[in-house]
């Protein structure tokens, strides 16, 4: 499909999730973006309010399902990532549907916001293997889709195509 929205050329892209604490959904999809994405991926994550340390729970998840990277996790603000001049995101991945574009800072370039809410599992366990699962579906989703010259709709269109949902 020359043209369309899918991976062409092995150009890094960086790409920032987001949700309220940095304590679960967007830690687990800057992981698996890493590990799954490695070498078109460049990921990072934060939080509006972050924790001040990682759900243990979401760690021992990971790490159980091979995702070994996770152990050095720290939780990340807003204000550290947008500071840091090195990271041109391309694509921030917003997966909280409390967070807004209003509670993002600026950030250099002019990345392709997509508002992906994914539910928090909060403190029901059961339901973070449902968090996990939804977060897999999205990474996946987002490494066969071309994010470079897109506007959020129609990345948003082909991560719906590229999960099935069409």
């Amino acid at each position: 499909m020359p043209g369309g929205l899918f991976f062409g050329g092995k150009t890094m892209r960086n790409i920032l999730f987001v949700c309220r604490d940095n304590g679960a959904r967007s830690l687990m999809a800057e992981t698996l973006m890493n590990e799954i994405g490695k070498g078109l991926f460049a990921a990072q994550s934060a939080g509006i309010a972050p924790r001040a340390d990682v759900d243990p729970t979401v760690v021992i998840l990971l790490k159980m399902l091979g995702f070994d990277t996770v152990a050095s996790a720290k939780t990340n603000g807003l204000d550290k990532v947008s500071s840091n001049s090195a990271a041109n995101f391309k694509l921030i991945a917003v997966l909280d549907e409390g967070v807004g574009e209003a509670s993002l800072p600026a950030f250099s370039g002019v990345p392709t916001i997509l508002h992906w809410p994914i539910a928090d599992a909060g403190e029901d366990r059961i339901g973070l293997m449902e968090t996990y699962e939804a977060v897999n579906e999205l990474v996946n989703a987002l490494i066969k889709v071309r994010v470079e010259d897109h506007d959020a709709e129609s990345v948003k269109a082909a991560l719906v195509a590229a999960q099935g949902l069409a």
